[in-house]
């Protein structure tokens, strides 16, 4: 059974987010994980590997 992944936020949704934080570490948190998801979401390359 597939899971439903429709209830995550995308790295656009999460920079807007940062974007109106006025916290400067939730703001910076944000634009990590942002980052992450995008890294989660790219094919694999070989030199990853090593």
């Amino acid at each position: 059974m597939e899971r439903d992944h429709s209830n995550r936020l995308t790295p656009d949704e999460l920079r807007s987010m940062a974007d109106t934080s006025a916290d400067p570490i939730i703001r910076r948190a944000l634009e990590n994980l942002a980052e992450d998801v995008e890294q989660q979401h790219q094919p694999m390359r070989d030199d990853d590997l090593w």
